[in-house]
C-alpha cells in the first residue's frame, strides 16, 4: 500500500515538473514611456515564484526520498525478521 502511494507521488511530481520548467517571466522592453521600476519589480517577483516553486520542488522529492529510503529499510527489517531462527543448543553440566 504504501509503496503504491509513494510510486503515486514520484509520478505527481515528475508530471508537475515540465508545466513549471516552461514558466517564463516575461520582461518588457524599457523605452522611454515604461514605467522602468515597476516593471522590473514585477519581473522581480516573477523570478522570485519561480524560484519558490523548484526549491518547494526539490524539497519534495528530498522528502520522497527519504520516505522511499524509510520504506525500504522497514522492508529489509521485515524479511530479515521472516528469517528462520538459529536453533540454540544448551549445554547441561
Amino acid at each position: 500500500m504504501r509503496t503504491h502511494a509513494l510510486i503515486a507521488a514520484v509520478c505527481l511530481a515528475a508530471l508537475a515538473s515540465p508545466a513549471l520548467a516552461q514558466t517564463r517571466c516575461v520582461s518588457v522592453p524599457d523605452t522611454s514611456d515604461s514605467r522602468y521600476v515597476e516593471n522590473g519589480k514585477q519581473e522581480m517577483l516573477c523570478h522570485h515564484g519561480v524560484i519558490t516553486d523548484k526549491v518547494n520542488e526539490m524539497e519534495m522529492k528530498a522528502q520522497i526520498d527519504s520516505l522511499a529510503g524509510s520504506i525500504r529499510q522497514f522492508e529489509l527489517q521485515r524479511r530479515f525478521d521472516a528469517l528462520p531462527k538459529q536453533p540454540s543448543f544448551v549445554t547441561i553440566p
